[in-house]
């Protein structure tokens, strides 16, 4: 939300992990598998709320494997809409989820990127 109100309210898309029962129409959907706790959920966006007209910028909170990232692009690309870019809050660099994502997007852009995290000290990346 905060990144819609600081592109002067564009219209914000959440991808739901696992349909509702109320979703009934038309919807894109794609797999993702957690790395943390093995658990995988289906993503869905309901087709009403993305056409092939719009440009869409995926916002994500933790980039590291990947699947998440992929499963939300992959939805992107179903609709037929342009993905203008992938932004994440924190990325893991060295879990390779940023090359997945980067297939999608030559945008791809993280406020905190950590490079390693050793003997309790996290080495960052500055872009």
């Amino acid at each position: 939300l905060a990144t819609s109100r600081a592109l002067n309210y564009v219209p914000v898309l959440i991808g739901k992990k696992n349909k509702p029962i109320t979703m009934t129409g038309k919807t894109y959907e794609a797999q993702s598998t957690s790395f943390t706790n093995g658990d995988t959920s289906n993503f869905v966006v309901s087709a009403e709320f993305i056409t092939s007209d719009d440009k869409v910028l995926v916002v994500d909170d933790f980039l590291a494997h990947g699947k998440s990232g992929h499963a939300l692009c992959d939805i992107v690309k179903q609709s037929g809409a342009e993905l203008i870019g992938y932004s994440a809050v924190f990325e893991k660099r060295s879990q390779g989820g940023y090359d997945i994502v980067k297939q999608y997007t030559e945008n791809v852009h993280s406020l905190v990127v950590i490079d390693k995290m050793e003997n309790g000290k996290i080495t960052f990346i500055e872009d």
